[in-house]
């Protein structure tokens, strides 16, 4: 509810169309074959052009596990050209981190965080950022609003009593870990 059995099997079928389309290029993934990966996203992509945004995606990813980040990053800018896709802006901001780029990644987490407040990986990477670039309290505070977002993740709340505990706050990081051991 509230899908009619019409909308649900059309559903199921896009589902199947989509895993047929992009099958190749999840084993290739699964197998560490990242080469593999790329040319089958790019053939995929040619034969089923409603997926190719989600090829270029799988793409970018294997170029990253290759450790090849300038060509991640030219596919992520490809993908924002033609829409503003929050996962093209964090991949965007993982290769601008990776670069260290740490004020550019900044200021493209902080565009994703203002489109999409509720994106919490950004926030996990925004916090990252900071702490590459010595700011410890922001990175603290970027940890303290995804946690009142969303307080069930035990790595978020780890990070955030790590970091309480590096700026000598015993209360908050007891409290951070107190959570982590609650869960």
């Amino acid at each position: 509810k509230p899908f009619t059995v019409d909308v649900l099997a059309q559903r199921i079928a896009r589902a199947v169309d989509r895993r047929a389309a992009l099958l190749p290029v999840h084993q290739a993934l699964e197998r560490g074959r990242m080469r593999e990966a790329i040319l089958a996203s790019e053939v995929s992509a040619a034969s089923n052009p409603r997926y190719a945004t989600e090829c270029a995606r799988l793409r970018a990813e294997a170029h990253i596990a290759l450790g090849e980040v300038l060509q991640a990053e030219a596919i992520f800018r490809d993908i924002l050209e033609i829409r503003p896709l929050g996962w093209a802006q964090l991949g965007l901001a993982r290769c601008q981190f990776q670069q260290q780029l740490f004020a550019e990644a900044l200021e493209t987490l902080q565009g994703l965080i203002d489109d999409n407040p509720k994106f919490m990986a950004a926030y996990d990477l925004m916090a990252h950022t900071q702490q590459a670039l010595g700011q410890p309290a922001e990175a603290r505070a970027a940890l303290e609003a995804a946690v009142q977002i969303s307080p069930h993740t035990v790595r978020r709340l780890r990070h955030l009593g790590q970091i309480a505990l590096e700026a000598g706050d015993t209360e908050a990081a007891e409290k951070a870990f107190r959570q982590v051991a609650a869960k």
